[in-house]
């Protein structure tokens, strides 16, 4: 439950945001979002709406880790699966148009809650993670630390935004941004992949590198994207509002995300075993983290709970660290060494969704607004 004081402040919170998305503006609202929010039924929550988006691309992960239990690369007996990126871009679909659908719905029926805040945004992470790990998985790079860099970078893109709302009190999406123009994208290229499933494994020859494949070239490309472009804006954004010393400050909260980041490399390059045993049990361990601590940023924004810079949580990816760490010094069986890497991410799993659904329960009953359902006076 929420102390008075963060109930006080959650009540007192207002949330500002926009999107100038080119995308959004001259097709997707136009074209889709209206006309399916026009005829949405005054009774269905927007929260519920939320969740569907949410546990799309989830489902989306879940069929992808039974297809390809491991990272699969161009050397490995997997082949591309075109029925699964078909599967993935509708997930990936749903899920944006659920995410654009259920403010516009919310404010039809006079719904805004403050709950609709958290889970959209704290529903966010876990949805962009599980949808850029499955994006990434069928790059054919393998367990690999570009596969890595590029689900991490997406991650590291939507922790800025967060930190970047927390400071400035408001979130305006840039006219070509990571949310619209590319979630939109990943769902072009997983159409791509079903209708020319060998474009992964092709090659191509580039200036001072050599030849790659196509796999390597895309997910490069969107890593560096992800690490640069949104960062960078909340980065001057930020600075801009604090002014020098504030922004020192301000720079200490990453300290928790970088660490998490560390983790995850230290604990592949260490373990390259395991990494390529249970790639997913790896970066789902990481990711899911990452997710639970941004998640905690947001709570602090929303209710005023400390935010501290040592979070209990990242305890669990220290697991496997010391295990492999333990492992380099007098060897631990292979089996071991799985066993804790899964059970570490299945935990995180659990834990994050646990305090997902308890935070949200609580903000509904401190703001007296329903979770699953819509008031009667609102359906009328």
């Amino acid at each position: 439950m929420l102390t008075p004081a963060e109930k006080t402040h959650l009540l007192n919170y207002k949330y500002q945001g926009g999107d100038n998305s080119l995308l959004m503006r001259f097709f997707l609202r136009p074209f889709i979002y209206n006309p399916i929010v026009r005829v949405l039924p005054k009774n269905l929550a927007p929260n519920v709406i939320t969740v569907v988006g949410i546990l799309a691309t989830v489902i989306g992960y879940l069929v992808t880790i039974y297809v390809f239990p491991q990272f699969p690369d161009e050397d490995t007996s997997y082949a591309p699966v075109p029925w699964l990126s078909f599967l993935l871009a509708a997930c990936l679909f749903i899920y944006q148009t659920c995410d654009n659908i259920d403010g516009p719905h919310a404010r039809n029926i006079a719904c805004c809650s403050h709950v609709g805040d958290f889970l959209d945004h704290a529903g966010d992470q876990i949805a962009f993670f599980t949808f850029i790990t499955s994006l990434t998985t069928t790059f054919f790079t393998g367990p690999t630390l570009l596969s890595a860099f590029s689900v991490l970078s997406v991650m590291w893109a939507g922790w800025f935004a967060q930190w970047e709302t927390l400071y400035m009190g408001k979130l305006v999406l840039a006219p070509i941004n990571g949310c619209m123009e590319g979630i939109f994208t990943g769902v072009m290229i997983h159409v791509g992949f079903g209708l020319f499933p060998d474009i992964p494994i092709s090659h191509v020859t580039l200036p001072a590198v050599g030849t790659v494949s196509v796999g390597q070239v895309i997910a490069l490309v969107s890593a560096v994207g992800g690490v640069t472009l949104g960062p960078t804006a909340s980065l001057v954004s930020v600075f801009k509002k604090l002014g020098p010393r504030a922004y020192a400050r301000s720079l200490m909260t990453h300290f928790p995300y970088l660490v998490l980041n560390g983790l995850c490399f230290a604990t592949a390059l260490l373990d390259p075993a395991v990494r390529a045993h249970v790639p997913h049990a790896w970066m789902s361990l990481h990711g899911v983290l990452i997710c639970y601590i941004i998640m905690n940023l947001i709570i602090h924004r929303l209710v005023g709970r400390p935010f501290p810079l040592l979070q209990p949580a990242i305890l669990l990816a220290v697991v496997p660290f010391a295990v492999a760490v333990s492992n380099k010094l007098n060897p631990v069986p292979f089996e071991v060494r799985v066993n804790v890497m899964v059970i570490c991410a299945v935990f995180a799993a659990v834990m994050f969704a646990v305090k997902f659904l308890k935070v949200a329960s609580d903000i509904s009953a401190a703001s007296g607004k329903p979770l699953w359902t819509v008031p009667k006076t609102k359906r009328d």
